[in-house]
């Protein structure tokens, strides 16, 4: 078991252990009111706070327990319990505990101190906390990540797929963001060069970025905004590596691109990223500590909510009330929980019609939804939801006059506009029905 902070300050062991007894007490505050507030139980012994309300498994190791215990005890106890079913039964590595003496001043642990070191897992959490005559039961959540993996990806007038760890790419090309090392535009799919083992594609107007297996980005097209992360405003046709990233695993190419980290945090890059210049190496965004979805300048934070910044101003974070518990994020819309689709902008929150049971919703020049069973449904802002004949999706992508769908299998349809290939059927004939993109295997 690895040593706390306070362990490796070279407490008395006596001291140490109250300490961690303390540490959990700490979760109070969290856990029975808003992040960071301040709960004083039994006469003011203790003032803490907790870095994040609900986290995931992986996030135990940075969110942070952040106490101050003042007076000293007569007695201490806390029990914590893991809810199986419909029975509470205790957590092994956490054994209930007696402690007596004090500890002075602020301390900070990360709650992965509460587990002993152990592995933490997902549900629900109690704790029994006494402090002299007082006792207390609260609970807490460990929820799945739910980390969205992007694998269609459209935007401005072309697409890209990930296909058995290549991507492949169509559509105008006019910035090298087909990644072929031509600037041709391609109305059926090319393979992007140099790259293998991707396990994600974001696209952004004229450029596109991959997620690799070991965490690393790639990124290829226009670069006048330092967009592709390697230092320079020069742009590629073939793709290039973004320095200073290793270990995401998320990635949007949006207005300017950013990755994600299992930390929850996030990192961005290029013209605009919190101010950033062209060229400039990828900055963390303050404030963003438990996000497992990015989209844009947006985050879907682990407990199910929706937090985001100005674009030119990472400082400015904001929350977006009335949405409810989201599961999928996409540039200002969301699927719900319960499989509905909400959508903002402009100071308004609408609730899409005709959407009952989504699974991935995608927004660009118009809106869809694959809905539970691989039926995907379109809609603009002055149409209902419709049907557009396609049954066994995985995952639609919405571009700016055109929408690709990656069928169940691996093929691809689209439809819309196809004046740049878009379309990828090897024609530039617009259809307003779902046809096939040549040149997927």
């Amino acid at each position: 078991m690895k040593r706390s902070p306070a362990a490796q300050g070279g407490l008395p062991r006596s001291l140490f252990a109250i300490a961690v007894a303390v540490a959990l007490a700490a979760s109070i505050s969290f856990l029975t009111g808003s992040a960071g507030a301040t709960h004083r139980p039994a006469a003011g012994q203790i003032s803490a706070r907790l870095s994040e309300k609900v986290f995931t498994s992986g996030q135990a190791v940075s969110i942070k327990l952040i106490y101050r215990y003042s007076k000293p005890t007569r007695a201490f106890a806390y029990r914590l319990d893991f809810k199986a079913g419909a029975k509470w039964q205790p957590v092994r590595s956490a054994r209930s505990t007696k402690k007596k003496g004090y500890l002075r001043g602020p301390q900070t642990v990360t709650v992965k101190t509460l587990f002993a070191g152990k592995a933490v897992r997902l549900g629900s959490y109690r704790l029994e906390l006494r402090i002299g005559s007082g006792s207390k039961l609260i609970g807490f959540k460990v929820v799945e990540a739910r980390t969205y993996k992007s694998l269609i990806s459209a935007d401005g007038d072309f697409t890209c797929v990930v296909r058995g760890g290549s991507i492949r790419c169509w559509g105008v090309n006019s910035d090298g963001q087909l990644g072929d090392g031509t600037n041709t535009t391609r109305p059926v799919a090319v393979a992007v060069k140099a790259v293998s083992g991707a396990t994600q594609v974001s696209s952004g107007y004229d450029y596109a970025c991959a997620l690799l297996r070991e965490g690393t980005v790639k990124c290829w097209g226009a670069n006048y905004r330092g967009q592709l992360g390697d230092g320079t405003t020069r742009p590629s046709s073939t793709p290039v590596a973004v320095t200073g990233i290793s270990k995401a695993i998320g990635i949007s190419a949006g207005a300017y691109p950013c990755a994600l980290f299992a930390s929850g945090r996030v990192k961005c890059w290029g013209t605009g990223a919190g101010g950033g210049v062209s060229g400039s190496a990828p900055i963390q965004v303050p404030g963003i500590s438990s996000a497992v979805q990015i989209s844009g300048t947006c985050v879907l934070v682990a407990g199910g909510t929706v937090e985001c910044w100005n674009y030119y101003l990472f400082g400015a974070l904001y929350g977006i009330s009335g949405v409810g518990h989201v599961v999928q994020l996409d540039s200002g819309c969301a699927v719900l929980s319960n499989g509905t689709v909400k959508c903002w902008g402009y100071g308004e929150m609408t609730t899409v019609a005709g959407i009952s049971n989504a699974v991935q919703v995608s927004r660009g020049g118009g809106f869809c939804a694959v809905l539970s069973g691989g039926t995907v449904k379109c809609w603009d802002y002055y149409t209902p939801a419709r049907d557009v004949g396609i049954t066994n999706a995985v995952q639609v992508s919405a571009g700016n006059a055109h929408t690709c769908a990656l069928l169940a299998g691996g093929a691809v349809k689209c439809w819309g506009l196809d004046y740049s290939g878009q379309l990828g059927d090897g024609t530039t004939n617009d259809s307003p029905t779902p046809v096939g993109v040549i040149g997927i295997p």
